[in-house]
């Protein structure tokens, strides 16, 4: 059950792995609840070298802004850093009435986007 790496030198997970893995929030984003259905984060962004000078001189955002959908809100709210994917799947099981086969590829595919935007860190048990 190893995992193995891929091409671009990211790591690829195997399914278990992918399953027992605990999404956790970076702490660094500040939430906006908008209602029970909708969550607005915000994420600082560091300029480095001659950028940060553009940043400066072109005033850039400071941060990037990420609004979440209902079901995207149900995912963040539920990365509490002990749950595993395959609790947020459960989550969206039950609330939805899906099959857990059904969600496990969109769930899958959702963690993975939050993480390569920087909004939480995966932690996996080798």
């Amino acid at each position: 059950m190893n995992s193995k790496k891929s091409i671009k030198g990211r790591m690829v997970l195997t399914r278990e792995q992918s399953l027992t893995a605990v999404p956790r929030k970076n702490g660094l984003i500040t939430e906006d609840k908008r209602g029970e259905e909708e969550v607005v984060l915000k994420l600082p962004l560091k300029y480095k070298g001659i950028n940060s000078f553009f940043a400066w001189m072109f005033i850039l955002p400071k941060n990037r802004i990420v609004a979440l959908d209902p079901i995207g809100t149900v995912i963040w709210d539920a990365c509490d850093g002990q749950r595993t994917v395959a609790g947020l799947i459960q989550i969206i099981v039950e609330k939805y009435k899906l099959s857990f086969k059904e969600s496990e590829l969109s769930i899958f595919e959702y963690v993975r986007n939050l993480v390569e935007r920087g909004l939480v860190q995966l932690d996996v048990k080798k």
